[in-house]
């Protein structure tokens, strides 16, 4: 989780953090990110972005835990974003990347 992304941001390089935005530990402990590794289907992931009004700055300390960032976070929030996308199986050593297919809708 990334917060205090400034206002004028407008672009994130892969693999960066904007300046001054800080960063919250993920689900496995951690301050970074671990990226989604579906295996054999396609899997959908729901990206979620909140507008907020305050910077959280120094009321977290450094890589806080991630319940403490939601209950600040949930606190501020004056618009919510959503994107689901699809992440598709990634390939297997000297095997060719899968393609994804688009879900059979369901009836």
């Amino acid at each position: 989780m990334v917060f205090d992304i400034g206002k004028a941001t407008t672009y994130i390089q892969s693999n960066t953090t904007p300046p001054g935005a800080r960063v919250a530990r993920n689900s496995t402990g951690q301050a970074g990110y671990d990226p989604p590794c579906p295996g054999g289907s396609p899997h959908k992931y729901r990206i979620t972005v909140y507008a907020l009004d305050a910077v959280l700055g120094r009321a977290l300390p450094a890589a806080p835990q991630l319940l403490p960032t939601w209950t600040m976070i949930a606190a501020h929030v004056i618009a919510p974003g959503t994107l689901t996308v699809t992440a598709c199986p990634a390939a297997g050593l000297g095997q060719p990347v899968p393609a994804c297919k688009p879900a059979t809708p369901r009836r």
